[in-house]
């Protein structure tokens, strides 16, 4: 076991060890959390009770949305989980590990629904019976829940991500399969070398074959060389000498076999690459069609987004246009009020 899995090892259980320790204190804040209600707030009641299973850890329960206990809870749990896989080399690649694409989102989220929700709380008691202790409970909920959320993600969370995924890249190596055309390129040159150097085998093979059809042929002709003689002279050591080279003739017959099976293999090989890199051509084709679709409709994104701008702005201009018309139609009746009445005070006085 090398020195960065030990310390892996060592981290992985310290992140149990916090982990435990936090979702015992989430689960004694949910007990204290209880104890607050729309209802203990009608019967008059002020402050808030803080008592819980684990009495010892009351002292953390100072949020009553439970955010400020749950969310180091579930980071510690995710840290540990992240060092488990790490261990295991099981689905730890990724730049968001160990968390997931939307982690630090979804905590400030969680820190500002604790800041609406201490909010809120206020509005359940009577104003004119309000005291101050009932005001730091519900600010505590608002301030607490969104500061502890700030601060793990940017102070804890972030440095955590970056310090596992150096732990993995020294581990066990980073490994590059975002960038999918180079590795099809890489292939592609890798299959077009093995097909080039199948097709300059070629030639030589059929000059093997070539060879050894000239060699059998030779060998035929001493072996009926010999028999001729043999039936001419009667020498008996004829017979070993046309046995060898018939052992002869045997052996080049078995080396055309091998020669025409190699290049029947050398053949099928080719056949095979030449297929292997039509169906790499085609899947880079498509590789290529995809990024101008998706070049396409980010360019009709950007068109409809101007052209929700245009509208935008239209309509501010007919809306500015339209106060500027009631304006004057308000301006006009009012002129036309002050006639009238002038025209009825001079009829007043004619009369």
């Amino acid at each position: 076991m090398n020195a960065m899995k030990r310390v892996a090892i060592a981290l992985c259980a310290v992140s149990l060890l916090a982990a435990a320790l936090c979702g015992a204190a989430w689960v004694n804040n949910i007990f204290c959390s209880s104890h607050w209600s729309p209802k203990y707030v009608s019967e008059g009641a002020h402050g808030w009770v803080l008592k819980g299973p684990i009495t010892w850890l009351d002292w953390t329960a100072v949020d009553v949305s439970t955010v400020t206990t749950f969310v180091p809870f579930a980071g510690f749990l995710m840290v540990s989980l992240g060092f488990l896989r790490l261990l295991r080399k099981e689905m730890c690649r990724g730049e968001y590990f160990p968390f997931f694409r939307t982690y630090n989102a979804l905590n400030i989220t969680l820190g500002l629904i604790g800041t609406i929700w201490g909010l809120i709380m206020i509005g359940f008691y009577d104003p004119t019976k309000i005291q101050m202790g009932d005001i730091i409970v519900c600010m505590n909920t608002a301030l607490y829940s969104t500061l502890i959320a700030a601060v793990w993600v940017y102070t804890l969370a972030n440095p955590l991500r970056f310090i596992m995924q150096r732990m993995r890249a020294a581990m066990y190596g980073e490994e590059d399969d975002a960038d999918v055309e180079s590795a099809l390129a890489s292939l592609l040159g890798a299959v077009k070398a093995m097909a080039s150097g199948l097709s300059g085998a070629k030639p030589e093979l059929d000059r093997f074959r070539e060879s050894a059809s000239a060699v059998s042929k030779v060998l035929a002709d001493i072996i009926k060389a010999l028999v001729e003689f043999k039936a001419r002279f009667g020498i008996d050591h004829v017979a070993s000498v046309a046995s060898a080279c018939n052992a002869l003739n045997n052996a080049a017959v078995a080396m055309m076999a091998t020669a025409a099976e190699q290049r029947k293999s050398a053949e099928e090989q080719t056949k095979a690459a030449k297929e292997l890199l039509r169906i790499l051509h085609e899947q880079k084709a498509a590789t290529d069609a995809m990024a101008k679709r998706v070049e396409e409709a980010l360019r009709l994104a950007e068109e409809r987004e101007r052209q929700r701008l245009a509208a935008v702005a239209a309509a501010d201009q007919a809306r500015a246009q339209k106060e500027s018309a009631d304006r004057r139609a308000t301006a006009a009746e009012k002129s036309a009020a002050e006639s009238q009445d002038r025209l009825r005070r001079a009829k007043e006085l004619l009369s």
